[in-house]
């Protein structure tokens, strides 16, 4: 097989997950696909997609629930190549310069790179607020922390941003499903900041809620996408206070 991109395409999978027909068009460019998901999920989700369509493609099965970045760096480890692109099931890449999007991944040479990925909410897509970069191509030998919103840390790895590509982020989700995946993954937000030793107290659960919803609507323009770019900074506020009371009550129990 002529490899495109010597780069091991990760995508994190349940039994839900069905592929569009442009990712297959585009993972077969990369060296190897590396589909994570739960061992129990494993044979729905092959049912559920033409897998024969990637014949570059292993399927890596665990047992693990609720802790992203292990799941990252299990993919880190079964890994053949020296990058690791990152992608979730609910993501589509959508490249703006196909030159440069092939140039980026045949040479690559800095430790993590920075993908913007734009938030899709109420059936439009924003341009600010929670539309940030995140991680998504690192090295094979760098590795992952936090159950969620899991991140690579370290003072002198080379980082850059990206502009030849972003990734288009669709949870087809209502607001009541949005909300309950909020207080899903703000459980697992907490815990984790408790397994860190980080404490709660009653001056987080009040001013860290504001300080978002500053951050999201300010500081990071989403006031610039209108009402849906405020309604979205305001769950996003009441994500931060939940995290918040949570970690205060786990902090507070014995």
């Amino acid at each position: 097989m002529n490899k495109a991109y010597p780069v091991s395409l990760v995508v994190l999978v349940t039994k839900k997950t069905k592929l569009k027909p442009e990712f297959y068009s585009l993972a077969r460019k990369f060296a190897e696909v590396l589909f994570i998901v739960a061992q129990e999920d494993s044979l729905q989700f092959g049912e559920k997609n033409d897998l024969a369509k990637l014949p570059n493609h292993r399927l890596v099965t665990h047992k693990i629930k609720d802790n992203f970045a292990y799941l990252r760096n299990l993919a880190h480890h079964e890994a053949k190549e020296k990058y690791l692109f990152h992608l979730d099931s609910d993501e589509a890449v959508k490249i703006k310069n196909e030159t440069e999007f092939i140039r980026l991944f045949q040479n690559l040479n800095k430790d993590i790179y920075g993908v913007k990925r734009k938030e899709v909410f109420l059936g439009k897509i924003l341009g600010h607020g929670e539309s940030i970069f995140h991680d998504r191509i690192v090295k094979k030998e760098l590795r992952w922390k936090g159950k969620v919103h899991e991140r690579i840390e370290g003072k002198k790895l080379s980082r850059k941003k990206i502009t030849s590509f972003y990734l288009l982020h669709n949870q087809h989700l209502s607001v009541d499903k949005f909300i309950q995946r909020l207080n899903y993954y703000s459980t697992l937000r907490a815990l984790d900041l408790k397994e860190k030793g980080v404490k709660g107290n009653l001056f987080k659960v009040i001013f860290y809620p504001i300080a978002k919803c500053f951050q999201d609507l300010i500081f990071r323009k989403g006031l610039l996408d209108g009402y849906r770019g405020i309604y979205q900074a305001f769950l996003m506020s009441y994500y931060s206070l939940i995290v918040q009371v949570k970690l205060f009550l786990f902090s507070s129990s014995k």
